[in-house]
């Protein structure tokens, strides 16, 4: 594959499509098969790599979605993990995409096992990164950090948030890197709000999991993708991936921590395609 540059001068429109339930802000970029992004905790849609994406968008059609509350994203369905999930579905349907590829990342691939357990026979396949099947996989140290946000204000919190999310310590590098990582749009300026975070705190902390037999049910293609040194997500909840469900395949990087999309952004795009054959 050749590696997209000046990936910075690319513009790309921010839109919002009425649903079901309310409306879905989201972004399309790219030609082929529909391909859904479900990004994860706080992120919003800057927090995608530019290069995975402008990569990604080469075999498919990529929609980046903002979770409700977000952006232009706003839904009655249920407050939970599987109301999240009904706000893709709805999202899938309003934009009549015809059985799409869809990648959760973080809480993002929650939302997207919720997803699978009653859409799978709408969906090609799913990808799961940097996620797992039930909370105990969860770094406990990184719960505390969100049980206890309230104590860090502002950049402070910011900055204990980064170290999970990177495996390493907060610095000008990483928050510059962000910046100028993320996709352009010429009319998105959105970011994370105090509302959106309790909202999500709530969906996070009230989730039961997928259990043995709803992972044995997800009657699709299923590929896990994880960094050894992720400090949010355990290796073991990788391992119940590849025990439980029937079509799985489990792709492991050695850095990159739970943002490892930034670390690997053209290798992750050449693992998806293969592994779908696209």
């Amino acid at each position: 594959m050749q590696h997209t540059r000046h990936i910075q001068n690319i513009d790309i429109i921010y839109k919002s499509v009425k649903t079901s339930s309310g409306s879905v802000g989201y972004a399309v970029i790219g030609h082929g098969p529909a391909f859904v992004l479900v990004v994860g905790y706080t992120g919003t849609l800057f927090h995608w790599n530019s290069e995975f994406v402008l990569e990604l968008a080469k075999y498919y059609t990529v929609y980046l979605i903002d979770n409700r509350m977000i952006g232009l994203s706003q839904s009655t369905n249920q407050v939970s993990t599987l109301g999240f999930a009904l706000d893709v579905k709805d999202f899938i349907e309003s934009m009549s995409l015809k059985k799409p590829f869809v990648l959760g990342w973080s809480m993002g691939g929650t939302i997207v096992q919720e997803l699978a357990s009653f859409y799978n026979h709408n969906l090609s396949g799913i990808i799961l990164m940097a996620s797992l099947s039930h909370p105990k996989y969860t770094n406990p140290d990184f719960i505390a950090l969100l049980q206890n946000a309230e104590k860090f204000k502002g950049n402070p919190f910011r900055e204990r948030l980064y170290f999970f999310f990177f495996s390493e310590p907060s610095s000008f590098r990483l928050k510059d890197y962000l910046t100028k990582s993320a996709l352009k749009f010429s009319n998105y300026n959105y970011r994370f709000s105090p509302e959106a975070k309790n909202l999500q705190d709530r969906v996070i902390t009230s989730w039961a999991g997928m259990d043995s037999d709803r992972l044995a049910k997800l009657d699709l293609p299923v590929l896990v993708l994880w960094a050894v040194n992720d400090l949010v997500v355990s290796e073991a909840a990788q391992d119940i991936f590849l025990q439980k469900i029937p079509q799985v395949k489990l792709n492991t990087y050695l850095d990159g921590g739970h943002f490892l999309i930034h670390a690997h952004p053209h290798q992750i795009v050449a693992d998806i395609t293969k592994y779908f054959n696209q």
